[in-house]
């Protein structure tokens, strides 16, 4: 059954409808939309209890789809959801809506001045930031659609190690300068990207993971989010392992770093890169190419990762001295790299 009613709130005391849809067990959920809930007019209690033609209901869940919130929630309370699906729409933010418990913590727990989280904290339902710098509880494991929206600039989110998965409406802003998943994921779930940007310049996602890590469909939509605009949109994961290799037909089989562009539109962490080390015969097969290197010396240096990985880490860069510059990048190093050309010229 649906039906409507009147709860009170705000500095004035004011007036706002909501629909009221009957669960089981006598039990209610109420549905809060259209005009602002307290915003910093004073707070709204929700009742715990709602009287229709007689009878009683409890209080047990929220869905808030209003402009803006500013709730005291009763203990009956046992779900709160925030419905943010219609992009036309301007909804509750970070910045202007917060819940707070009126009685105890029985189902969820508060932080940060009017973010909800359940009772362990490890799912966010809603985050308020009451300050420019925005932190999250460092046992948070889920973050609920609709829990992480601003309208400010946010320069970068630090995502806690245990959040794995990132879902559809997550995580909405149009300022959001960077975002750093600290534990990787493993997960990304289809539109999840749709509604993170930043309009002033470059939005970062710092990944501390393989692109391997990801689902298909995850790596799927890394690459929509990173192509609309390349310029402007960065992904950043961490080092995958060399697996470094000398081959029994006297090549070398090495790891070769990919840019930014190869890694998301080939779904690769890294490629093989083969070397036939003897100057007499040399040939590089990078990608299925095969360049002819005969009678030039190899040049191999120690270099960094530098702001291309998660974690900067030691690389080898590779140059033939040809009148065509060729110049490799792999993730084994230096010695190592050293150490099996040396193994694989003949002349050693």
């Amino acid at each position: 059954m649906i039906f409507k009613t009147i709860i009170r709130g705000g500095r004035y005391n004011e007036e706002r409808e909501i629909q009221c849809n009957t669960l089981e067990n006598d039990e209610v959920l109420l549905i809060l939309e259209g005009n602002s809930f307290g915003e910093y007019e004073g707070d709204f209690k929700i009742p715990s209890e709602i009287i229709y033609e007689g009878k009683n209901y409890t209080v047990s869940s929220l869905v808030l789809k209003c402009k803006s919130w500013q709730l005291c929630i009763p203990d009956t309370i046992k779900s709160v959801n925030i419905d943010r699906s219609d992009t036309k729409k301007n909804y509750g933010n970070a910045e202007n809506s917060s819940i707070f418990l009126q009685y105890s913590d029985k189902y969820f727990a508060w932080d940060h001045e009017g973010s909800l989280y359940s009772k362990d904290k490890k799912t966010l339902y809603h985050y308020h930031r009451s300050s420019f710098e925005v932190s999250f509880n460092e046992n948070l494991q889920t973050l609920s659609p609709g829990s992480i929206c601003f309208e400010g600039i946010v320069p970068e989110l630090i995502i806690p190690h245990g959040v794995k998965e990132l879902k559809a409406n997550a995580i909405i802003g149009n300022r959001i300068c960077g975002i750093d998943f600290q534990g990787g994921l493993n997960s990304i779930e289809k539109g999840a990207l749709d509604r993170i940007s930043n309009i002033g310049g470059d939005c970062i996602i710092r990944i501390n993971g393989l692109l391997s890590d990801l689902n298909d469909e995850g790596k799927e939509e890394l690459k929509k989010w990173y192509n609309i605009a390349p310029h402007k949109r960065k992904v950043i994961f961490a080092t995958p392992q060399p697996n470094g290799a000398l081959l029994d037909n006297g090549f070398i089989e090495l790891s070769e770093v990919l840019s930014m562009d190869e890694k998301i539109n080939s779904g690769l962490d890294s490629r093989p890169l083969s070397i036939n080390a003897d100057i007499n015969k040399g040939v590089v097969i990078q990608d299925g190419e095969e360049f002819d290197v005969s009678q030039t010396p190899i040049i191999i240096k120690a270099t960094l990762t530098g702001e291309n990985s998660y974690i900067s880490v030691p690389i080898t860069q590779i140059s033939f001295a040809t009148n065509k510059e060729i110049r490799l990048f792999v993730y084994e190093k230096y010695e190592e790299v050293r150490k099996m050309i040396q193994q694989s010229y003949k002349g050693k």
